[in-house]
């Protein structure tokens, strides 16, 4: 099957971070593609018909047919990391939510975890972290969840999400760079020195990306 351009952008970052001589890699799976979806417009049809929900028309150029896509990586000199493990759009839909839910949730958390399908779940270093589109929605909300700091909703899309994680390359604690809060408590002292090292890094590594807008999301959450 022919790839599709986002797809094709995706196998581009992964076989960059496996390419790039200052990267070792620890894990890495990239499954097939789903075999009855000729196209993103296809996905969003059978998630329409199976599931009943009716996903935005922006969201096409950020689909793909991947059954598994993830990666587990980390600089030779071990100062950043990352990882991402996304899920195949329509399995995420058919999957059911997190568990994330105790006897003393409030009722109203307990009705949005209802909601969320997980489509990203770093399991092998993540440490309890998560992202979620919330269901309901032509153009979902996306959530981060971190089990020992809270829940958090990003400023992206779907797509944006994605776009953010080619950036990135799933480096630890990146979403909070897209999260409406102060990383200036001594809780996040790790997420701000581990952006503030993939900045430094990742010019030199990546140069043909521009981490500008890393930069000025860095700075904003610590103002």
């Amino acid at each position: 099957m022919e790839l599709l351009d986002f797809e094709q952008r995706l196998v581009r970052m992964a076989d960059g971070l496996e390419a790039c001589p200052g990267i070792e890699i620890e894990h890495r799976d990239l499954g097939g593609l789903d075999p009855e979806r000729a196209d993103a417009r296809s996905v969003l049809a059978a998630i329409a018909d199976w599931y009943g929900v009716s996903l935005d028309e922006s969201l096409l150029t950020a689909v793909a047919r991947f059954e598994s896509f993830a990666v587990q990586w980390r600089t030779v000199d071990s100062a950043v990391s990352g990882e991402f493990d996304l899920a195949y759009l329509l399995d995420a839909f058919g999957d059911p939510p997190p568990a994330l839910a105790h006897p003393g949730t409030p009722e109203d958390e307990r009705r949005l975890f209802s909601e969320f399908r997980v489509f990203d779940a770093p399991h092998r270093g993540g440490d309890g972290k998560l992202v979620s589109l919330r269901c309901g929605a032509a153009n979902p909300e996306i959530w981060f969840v971190d089990a020992k700091r809270g829940t958090y909703r990003l400023d992206v899309d779907y797509a944006g999400y994605l776009e953010a994680l080619l950036l990135t390359r799933g480096t630890y604690g990146w979403q909070y760079l897209f999260a409406e809060m102060s990383l200036r408590g001594s809780e996040f002292g790790w997420v701000v020195t581990a952006i503030r090292t993939m900045l430094r890094a990742f010019p030199a590594l990546f140069p043909e990306d521009d981490f500008t807008p890393l930069r000025d999301r860095l700075r904003d959450r610590l103002r």
